[in-house]
C-alpha cells in the first residue's frame, strides 16, 4: 500500500513502521476483498505527488517499433538500450546512415510509403489482438470495414466451466492447476498456473500475515484491468503543483469525484526530486 518510495521495508502507505507493527497491519488487511483493497490503495495513491512525466525518447529517429532511447535509427525493433547509426537494427557507420537514409527517404517519398505507418497487409495479428486495441479501441465491424483482421473468439476457449471462488492459495491443492476454469469477466478458460501458485503461497511464507488471493480472471482480462491504471497516450498543458512552471504532462488536468479532485499533485523534475 505505498507509492512513489525506494528502498524501504516494512512499509504502509509510505511510513515505515517495522516488522512487528507491518505484521499486524498485513494480518488486518489480509482478509479484505482484493477490489477494496485496490480501491483504497487508489485513494492513497492519489494523494501522493508524481513526477509530471517519464521520458524515454528516441532522437531522429524513424519507423521504429518497440524502441527506446535511440539516436539516428531508422526501421528497428526491439532496442531497449543507447543505440545509434542502425538501420533494420544492423549497425553502420555515421557516414553510411545518413547516405543509406537519404537513399531510402527519397524512394518512399516518390512510392507515397514516407510519412505512413506501416501497411494494414503486414499485419500477421487481429486488430484486437493487438496493443492497438488498447489505445485506439474499434468495434469489429468498424475494424473489418477499416481493412484490418479481426481475431474471432474460439468456442472452444469458451466451454462452461466452473469460476475460481477459492482464492486463498493456501486452502488449494496442488492439483488445482490441473482444473480450468471460467473467467468471472468474460468466461474465457484458463488455468492456474504452477509457478503462480508456487509464488502466491511463498509470499506468505516470506512475509508474516500477508495474503495475496489468487486472480479469478484470464490473462486478457488481467492485462485490461492492468491496463486502466496506465495513463492515455496524450500530453496536456498544465503547471507545477508546487512552483508553478509550465509542464506538458500525460496525467489528466483534473478529475473530480463527487466534486472533490482525485487527482494527485504533480510535480515539474525539480520538484518531484526535491519533494521524494
Amino acid at each position: 500500500m505505498c507509492s512513489n518510495i525506494v528502498s524501504k521495508k516494512f512499509a504502509f502507505k509510505n511510513v515505515v513502521c517495522g516488522e512487528q507493527e507491518y505484521g499486524k497491519i498485513s494480518e488486518k488487511y489480509r482478509e479484505k476483498n482484493p477490489e477494496d483493497l485496490m480501491r483504497e490503495f487508489m485513494e492513497f495513491s492519489a494523494s501522493v505527488p508524481k513526477k509530471y512525466q517519464n521520458q524515454i525518447n528516441c532522437e531522429n529517429s524513424s519507423y521504429l517499433y518497440s524502441c527506446f532511447y535511440t539516436n539516428d535509427c531508422f526501421g528497428c525493433d526491439g532496442f531497449h538500450s543507447k543505440v545509434k547509426n542502425c538501420i533494420l537494427n544492423k549497425q553502420c557507420s555515421e557516414v553510411e546512415y545518413k547516405n543509406l537514409v537519404g537513399k531510402i527517404i527519397e524512394h518512399m517519398k516518390k512510392t507515397g510509403e514516407y510519412g505512413e505507418f506501416f501497411p494494414i497487409n503486414l499485419s500477421l495479428y487481429g486488430y484486437n489482438d493487438s496493443c492497438a486495441q488498447d489505445y485506439r479501441p474499434l468495434t469489429r465491424e468498424v475494424a473489418i470495414k477499416k481493412g484490418f483482421n479481426w481475431k474471432e473468439k474460439d468456442p472452444a476457449q469458451y466451454r462452461s466451466m466452473p469460476k475460481l471462488t477459492e482464492r486463498n492459495p493456501e486452502k488449494l491443492p496442488d492439483s488445482v492447476v490441473k482444473e480450468i476454469f471460467a473467467c468471472v469477466h468474460c468466461g474465457k478458460n484458463f488455468q492456474v498456473l504452477a509457478q503462480e501458485l508456487k509464488l502466491f503461497k511463498k509470499i506468505k511464507q516470506l512475509i508474516t500475515g500477508l495474503g495475496t488471493p489468487l486472480s479469478n480472471l484470464c490473462g486478457n482480462c488481467r492485462f485490461d484491468e492492468l491496463s486502466k491504471l496506465k495513463n492515455p497516450r496524450k500530453l496536456w498543458q498544465r503547471k507545477c503543483d508546487k512552483c508553478g512552471v509550465g509542464i506538458e504532462s500525460t496525467y489528466v488536468p483534473a478529475v473530480y469525484t463527487n466534486g472533490v479532485s482525485v487527482m494527485p499533485k504533480i510535480c515539474c523534475e525539480k520538484c518531484y526530486l526535491e519533494t521524494i
